[in-house]
């Protein structure tokens, strides 16, 4: 259990409105649920700390800006939201991703 204003830097929580004042990580493998619901579906668990291994994932891109074929070193998903407003040339909002992070991915601009 985290104090909003206590949660490790690397979750990237702390400055966001929509993040309660008390915050639970459970262990992998666990998972907590609401007993007031009679759905059995898993809808899947996840949520965990992003420094587990298991909460990794690929990135798997194709289009213009996208060399063919690249493998790129690994990175952290809060780089994605720069890499796709820069695609789309829209100005983004400030975030905790790296401005210069699409540069490192992309093909120059034509």
């Amino acid at each position: 259990m985290y104090l909003k204003e206590d949660l490790p830097e690397r979750l990237h929580y702390s400055d966001s409105s929509r993040i309660p004042p008390i915050v639970g990580l459970v262990d992998e493998g666990f998972s907590v649920e609401q007993a007031r619901t009679n759905n059995k579906e898993c809808a899947g668990a996840h949520g965990y700390d992003n420094a587990l291994f298991s909460m990794r994932t690929i990135f798997v891109a194709h289009g213009p800006q996208f060399q063919r074929g690249r493998k790129i070193p690994s990175f952290v998903n809060i780089e994605i939201y720069n890499l796709i407003t820069s695609i789309l040339k829209l100005k983004g909002a400030p975030n905790n991703g790296s401005a210069s992070f699409p540069n490192s991915v992309l093909l120059p601009s034509a």
